[in-house]
């Protein structure tokens, strides 16, 4: 088995393992991410939200709640690679977008479909 040396590397490995019972999962990079116009954008180019969203927290709830634009699945898998960049940078807008991912897991399970957001 080859070592893990990055988060990214971590990632890979969750993915694949969760392969068989997730499809592909969306890969979140928090690289670049210090505000929430920049969490807007990575979320809004990695799961392809529609052109009118509005990058604000209703909207963002909105397409997280919706997501009808994707291939319909019976489970979704968000993997978001260096969260805490965000946090340190900006910890109020990170507790609202928190709140909305938690939100919109809770959402899916109602509707009986799975949301997993992996923060690694």
């Amino acid at each position: 088995m080859a070592a893990i040396q990055s988060n990214h590397d971590l990632s890979l490995a969750v993915s694949g393992k969760l392969s068989s019972i997730l499809p592909k999962p969306f890969l979140i990079d928090g690289d670049d991410i210090t505000d929430k116009d920049s969490f807007f954008n990575e979320f809004a180019k990695k799961l392809n939200f529609p052109a009118y969203f509005g990058k604000n927290w209703d909207a963002f709830y909105d397409c997280m709640t919706d997501l009808s634009w994707l291939k319909k699945h019976d489970s979704y898998l968000i993997i978001y690679e260096n969260p805490f960049n965000f946090q340190l940078q900006n910890n109020e807008d990170w507790k609202l977008a928190n709140q909305i991912l938690f939100e919109a897991v809770d959402y899916w399970k109602q509707q009986k479909q799975r949301m997993v957001i992996v923060f690694l």
